[in-house]
């Protein structure tokens, strides 16, 4: 007997891998240091990477950068590439890890642009408008006149001419200076207007804050604060903040975590804590900014 074909069983396999699953929806909860825990927002097909990103977004943690992902079916830390569905329950455990410069450094800088948008961002004031020509006309004549008495002093008081009139021929200069400029700026907003020539500073307008009052004033590094203060042995080094109240901070960066000098000796691995810890200002301001 000649062999049965194997067409339609091709055509059949062919069509189960056409079909696609589509991602659903899921809950996805990681457990925090504090004992807290947060629910993000994702889908079946999200790997560890998007689950760091939904966390930079989180109110609750968008200031921690340093830390790894733990299961409770796996030994380790989760890979950036590991697969939301494989790992059943959807429960993961936010482990903090230690500093080194360079991450201590990229902590404060995140800091920084959070608060960037209350800061530095605000929409810039309006140019002062160009004094018309009459206006300028008006500002010339007196210094002209003023000129004249002291003329005639130096010279015994004799009789002098005139001073010749100021030429016409620099008036119209700026007016037409002034009228193309608000030609240039009118063409520039409908520019800006239609999407043909987007600026970059209309993006951050429309992103800032600049109506809230900023938690803080500036961060910056500082050598050895006091002498009678002595750097720990897993010292990193000394940072200066100013509190939205006006109050200045003394903190030392360890690979633990970040240290206050001054009354409150407060050791915490996340430099916002430490800072809601030393200023109530701060953490009323921070949490205003959240609700």
């Amino acid at each position: 007997m000649a062999p049965k074909s194997k067409r339609g069983k091709a055509k059949g396999e062919k069509k189960k891998k056409d079909e696609k699953v589509l991602p659903v929806a899921i809950d996805i909860t990681v457990n925090l240091p504090d004992q807290s825990d947060v629910i993000l927002k994702g889908i079946s097909t999200d790997r560890i990477i998007d689950v760091r990103r939904l966390l930079c977004v989180n109110t609750a943690t968008c200031a921690i950068t340093n830390y790894s992902l733990l299961h409770e079916t796996r030994d380790g830390h989760l890979k950036d590439g590991a697969d939301i569905a494989t790992l059943k329950p959807y429960t993961l455990t936010l482990v903090e890890g230690e500093y080194d410069e360079d991450s201590a450094l990229v902590h404060i800088r995140r800091l920084l642009d959070i608060v960037a948008c209350t800061a530095s961002f605000g929409s810039p004031p309006p140019p002062p408008p160009p004094p018309s020509p009459k206006d300028a006309d008006a500002t010339k004549e007196p210094s002209n006149s003023s000129s004249k008495p002291a003329a005639a002093a130096s010279s015994g008081g004799r009789r002098t001419g005139s001073p010749p009139p100021l030429p016409k021929e620099s008036a119209a200069k700026d007016a037409d200076a002034a009228a193309a400029k608000e030609d240039a700026v009118s063409a520039e907003l409908e520019a800006e207007m239609s999407g043909a020539c987007p600026r970059l500073g209309a993006f951050y307008e429309f992103f800032s804050l600049a109506n809230l009052s900023p938690p803080l004033h500036f961060i910056k590094r500082v050598t050895q604060p006091r002498q009678e203060e002595q750097p720990s042995d897993d010292h990193l080094f000394f940072l200066e903040a100013k509190l939205c109240n006006g109050k200045f901070v003394i903190v030392e960066a360890r690979r633990k975590g970040f240290f206050s000098f001054g009354k409150q000796r407060v050791l915490c691995h996340n430099l916002v804590d430490l800072l809601r810890h030393l200023s109530r200002a701060f953490d009323n301001v921070r949490l205003s900014h959240i609700l």
